[in-house]
């Protein structure tokens, strides 16, 4: 799957792009490792196409196959 720069991604999809559990990426979220924002209600957190594709490069994760 192609990752939109421009889109925001709920947690649990960006965890599945950054080979990661939920959890993990909540975690970064909390450290501020990762950027995001927690929108609506239920204040979930959201990570931009543009971070998830700085992360995985980041952590090199682009050299993992899909």
């Amino acid at each position: 799957m192609q990752i939109d720069r421009k889109k925001n991604y709920p947690a649990r999809d960006a965890a599945n792009f950054l080979k990661m559990t939920e959890a993990t990426v909540k975690k970064h979220l909390r450290k501020g490792t990762a950027k995001g924002v927690q929108v609506g209600p239920n204040q979930r957190w959201h990570l931009s196409g543009a971070e998830i594709l700085r992360l995985r490069a980041k952590w090199n994760l682009d050299a993992i196959n899909d």
